[in-house]
């Protein structure tokens, strides 16, 4: 892959922010919205938040994890190797 096809494209739109940024911005988001909720579902049963309700934040899992039926854990697709694609999840243990 050479990236010829999308380069025009890219010349044009460098990105503002790097992947780590763009990561944290959106799990910051991801909690307001979160808490934003919370609040909205108190007030509308009339309640006054518990002490400490924001610390049942459901945490979001890591990059690159993910939480498959059953409980398992194993990676997304294209996650498995430098150079192969999986077709299927990846339980356990790595593609290659």
């Amino acid at each position: 892959m050479e990236g010829a096809l999308t380069a025009e494209w890219r010349a044009g739109h460098q990105p503002t922010e790097t992947g780590a940024q763009l990561l944290d911005r959106i799990l910051t988001e991801r909690r307001a919205r979160w808490e934003a909720g919370q609040l909205a579902k108190f007030k509308e049963q009339g309640k006054t938040p518990p002490k400490d309700w924001q610390n049942k934040y459901p945490e979001p899992e890591p990059p690159g994890y993910h939480r498959l039926a059953g409980g398992a854990g194993g990676l997304g697709m294209g996650e498995c190797g430098p150079t192969i694609v999986c077709r299927a999840w990846c339980i356990t243990s790595p593609c290659w």
